[in-house]
């Protein structure tokens, strides 16, 4: 039996593959569970159970930080692991005190984390505690 190749692939054009799927293929992807520590702070800071701060995570970003090399971001513009949205994060940042906030801040994991949580008790807090409705409006911005 003679194996044929359908095209001639050098040594160079396997290593450029190899390093391609390298970078496309993390060997460590990231989970909510890798920020578990973050939410956990979060969690006790503001009162929320963690388990629901992760889920909130996992339906707005995945636990990812990056897609494709860049900042995660909607399509509408939220940022980051909790996906907020500019003004939300904003507002958050003054209602926390933080004269000195920047906004490129927002997509680092524990400010986005803090501020999500943040926001996702003051929604609760408005819905009378109810935590189905305010997962809901959470996603709505």
């Amino acid at each position: 039996m003679v194996v044929r190749r359908c095209w001639p692939i050098d040594r160079g054009a396997w290593m450029a593959l190899a390093a391609w799927l390298a970078l496309a293929c993390p060997a460590a992807a990231q989970t909510v569970a890798d920020w578990r520590p973050l939410t956990t702070e979060a969690a006790q800071r503001f009162g929320l159970p963690v388990a629901w701060i992760e889920r909130v995570m996992q339906a707005e970003s995945g636990g990812r930080t990056m897609l494709q090399g860049r900042p995660i971001v909607s399509r509408a513009g939220a940022m980051g692991l909790m996906q907020l949205m500019p003004g939300t994060a904003q507002w958050v940042a003054g209602k926390l005190g933080l004269r000195n906030w920047r906004w490129g801040s927002v997509t680092d994991p524990d400010t986005n984390i803090q501020f999500g949580t943040y926001y996702l008790r003051h929604v609760q807090d408005f819905l009378d505690g109810n935590a189905v409705l305010a997962t809901a409006a959470y996603n709505a911005g």
